[in-house]
C-alpha cells in the first residue's frame, strides 16, 4: 500500500544509487555489505508481488543480477581487493536493463572519476595551487582551463582532506586505487547509458515498462556520456605524470581491454579512430612524434585484448565453472534470514563477453541473449590500416621493431575473430594488409647492414672503448633477435590474411585478369620460398 507514490519510488532510486556507488569503494567490507544489500530489492519485490513474475520484473528488471551480486558477497569472503573488484565488474557487465538508479550512479561516478583523473595527472601539485592559475605543464593531457572546473565544484574539500600538508603517501595511493575502481565501474556499467537501439533485447519486461525505464536522464537524447568517458580515458594513455603516469597508462590498457562492457566496443573503436586520424595531415602524410607513437603502441594492446577476450573467457570459465546465486542464503549481510520468497539462481555460461551471450535462470525463466557488438564496429578497416601505415613510417630502432611485432600480432588476433567482424571491403582490406606486412619480411626496414650503425648510435659514441663496444654489441644482438621475431610475426599474420582469400588484384591491374592473378600468386609464392630459404640458412649457421 502506497508503494507507488513518488516518495517511495524516489527512495528506491536513492538506495539503488548508494548501493551501486559503494561497489567501487576501496574498503572491501563496505563493498561486500553493499553487494549483500542488493538482495533487499528482491526481497521487497517478492513481498509486494509474491509469485507474479511480471510484476516483480516490472519493479526490479535486474532481479537476477542483483541476486548474484548478493550471493557473491558471501562466497568471496577471503578474496583480495583486486579479485573482488574483478568479480563485481564481471557481474555488472551483464546488467541488461537501465534504471534511473544505475544510470544516476554511473553519472555521479563519472563526475568524480573525472576529478580524480585530473588530480592524479597533475600530482604532486596541490589543489590549492590550481585555484591561483598555476601551470599544469607537467601533464600534456590536462590544461589549466580543464582543472578550473573541479577546483570550484566541491572538489576542494577532497583536496584539503587528501592532499593537504599532512597527507601521506598512503593517502595518495588510496586516491589512485579509488580512481582505478571508479574507472572499472564505469567501463563495466557503461551500457546503461547507450541508446535503446544499441542495447540487447529486453526479455521478460513489458514494453511500456521498458520504455519508461530506458528514458535518458538528460533531455538531450543525442548526448552519450560514455563516449566522453572513453575518449577521456584514451587521452590518459599518454599521461606523463612522474608518479602515476605509467600506472594510469597500464590501468587504462587493462580496463579498456578486459573490463569494458562489450556493448561499448563500437564507441571504443570510433574514439580510437578519431585520435589516430589526427596523426595524419591533410595530404595523408604521417605525423610521427614520441607521444603519437606511445598512443599507437598502447591502443594496439587494447585492441588486441578485445579481440582475444573470447579465448581468455573460455579458459576462465573452464576454471571457475558456473556461478550460482541463491536468494535464501542465511549468511548474506543485511538480508533477513527468514526470507519466504522463492529462490533464484543466475548462471553465466558465456564463452565470449564480446558476444554478450548470457544464460540466465531465475525470475522470468531461462533467458538467452545473443548479441555481437563487434559486428557493429564500422571503422575497423580504416583504423587498422592507419595503424599499420603509422608503424611503417617509424625510424629504424629496437622500439620500432617491437611495435611492428605487436602490429602483426594485432592483425593475427583480428583475423581469428573474422566471423564476428563486419568488413565493408574485406578482400581489398586484406590484400592491402598483406602488401604492407610483407614489406617487413626481409625488407629494407630491418636489413642487417644497418644494425652496426644503430648499435654505435645507441652506445653514444664510436667503438673506441671497451664499454661502448659491449653496449653496442648488446643493442645489435637485441635488434637481430627482434628482427627474427618480426619475420615470424609477419609471416603468421600474412598467413591468417591469405587463408581463404581469393586472388583479386587491384582495380588498375584488371586489364588481363588471369595474368594479374598469376602475377599476384607468383608474388606470394616467391615471398614464402625466399623466407624458407632464409630459415634454412639460419638453421645451418
Amino acid at each position: 500500500l502506497g508503494s507507488n507514490i513518488p516518495m517511495a519510488k524516489h527512495a528506491h532510486t536513492k538506495l539503488e544509487i548508494v548501493f551501486f556507488i559503494y561497489l567501487w569503494s576501496i574498503d572491501p567490507e563496505a563493498v561486500k555489505i553493499a553487494m549483500s544489500c542488493f538482495a533487499l530489492f528482491a526481497y521487497e519485490a517478492d513481498i509486494r508481488f509474491g509469485f507474479d513474475e511480471i510484476a516483480v520484473l516490472t519493479l526490479l528488471p535486474n532481479y537476477n543480477i542483483y541476486m548474484e551480486l548478493s550471493a557473491a558477497s558471501t562466497t568471496l569472503v577471503t578474496t583480495g581487493r583486486n579479485a573482488l573488484q574483478k568479480k563485481i565488474l564481471s557481474i555488472l557487465r551483464r546488467i541488461e536493463y537501465a534504471t534511473p538508479g544505475n544510470k544516476q550512479a554511473w553519472y555521479d561516478t563519472f563526475v568524480s572519476q573525472q576529478n580524480l583523473a585530473k588530480f592524479l595527472a597533475i600530482y604532486p601539485k596541490r589543489v590549492d595551487d590550481l585555484s591561483s592559475g598555476g601551470s599544469t605543464a607537467t601533464s600534456p593531457s590536462v590544461s589549466a582551463s580543464e582543472t578550473s572546473g573541479f577546483v570550484g565544484s566541491g572538489y576542494g574539500k577532497f583536496g584539503k582532506r587528501r592532499t593537504g600538508v599532512h597527507s601521506s603517501e598512503h593517502d595518495i595511493e588510496d586516491v589512485f586505487h579509488e580512481w582505478a575502481n571508479m574507472t572499472g565501474f564505469l567501463c563495466a556499467l557503461g551500457s546503461v547509458w547507450l541508446p535503446v537501439k544499441n542495447r540487447p533485447g529486453q526479455h521478460g519486461i513489458p514494453a511500456d515498462t521498458r520504455r519508461i525505464s530506458m528514458e535518458p536522464v538528460s533531455s538531450d537524447l543525442h548526448y552519450c556520456p560514455v563516449t566522453q568517458f572513453i575518449g577521456d580515458c584514451l587521452k590518459y594513455l599518454v599521461c606523463h605524470n612522474e608518479k602515476f603516469g605509467l600506472q594510469i597508462q597500464r590501468h587504462i590498457q587493462d580496463i579498456l581491454g578486459h573490463e569494458l562492457n562489450p556493448l561499448c566496443y563500437p564507441i571504443l573503436f570510433d574514439q580510437i579512430k578519431i585520435q589516430v586520424d589526427k596523426f595524419f595531415d591533410s595530404t595523408g602524410q604521417v605525423i610521427c612524434s614520441e607521444q603519437n607513437t606511445q598512443f599507437i603502441d598502447n591502443v594496439i594492446v587494447i585492441m588486441r585484448s578485445v579481440f582475444e577476450m573470447k579465448a581468455q573467457q573460455v579458459a576462465q570459465n573452464s576454471l571457475e565453472g558456473p556461478t550460482t546465486a541463491t536468494k535464501s542464503s542465511s549468511n548474506t549481510l543485511g538480508v533477513p534470514n527468514n526470507n519466504p520468497g522463492p529462490s533464484s539462481s543466475v548462471s553465466n555460461t558465456s564463452n565470449d563477453p564480446s558476444s554478450n551471450s548470457t544464460s540466465v535462470t531465475g525470475r522470468g525463466g531461462p533467458q538467452q541473449i545473443n548479441e555481437n557488438p563487434l559486428a557493429n564496429v564500422n571503422s575497423l578497416e580504416q583504423l587498422v590500416l592507419n595503424i599499420v601505415r603509422y608503424a611503417r613510417q617509424l625510424d629504424t630502432s629496437v622500439g620500432t621493431v617491437a611495435i611492428r611485432i605487436r602490429v602483426c600480432q594485432l592483425v593475427e588476433s583480428m583475423m581469428k575473430r573474422r566471423d564476428d567482424l563486419s568488413f565493408r571491403q574485406e578482400i581489398k582490406f586484406r590484400n592491402k594488409l598483406v602488401e604492407y606486412l610483407t614489406d617487413w619480411i626481409m625488407g629494407n626496414s630491418h636489413q642487417f647492414n644497418q644494425v652496426h650503425a644503430l648499435g654505435q648510435s645507441a652506445a653514444g659514441v664510436g667503438v673506441g672503448s671497451g664499454v661502448n663496444v659491449t653496449t653496442s654489441q648488446l643493442v645489435v644482438d637485441q635488434y637481430q633477435h627482434l628482427t627474427r621475431e618480426l619475420d615470424q610475426a609477419s609471416m603468421e599474420a600474412v598467413a591468417t590474411l591469405l587463408h581463404s582469400l581469393p586472388l583479386q588484384p587491384e582495380e588498375s591491374d584488371r586489364g588481363d585478369l588471369m595474368e594479374a592473378k598469376s602475377q599476384l600468386f607468383l608474388k606470394y609464392f616467391t615471398l614464402f620460398m625466399n623466407f624458407l630459404m632464409i630459415v634454412v640458412f639460419v638453421v645451418i649457421d
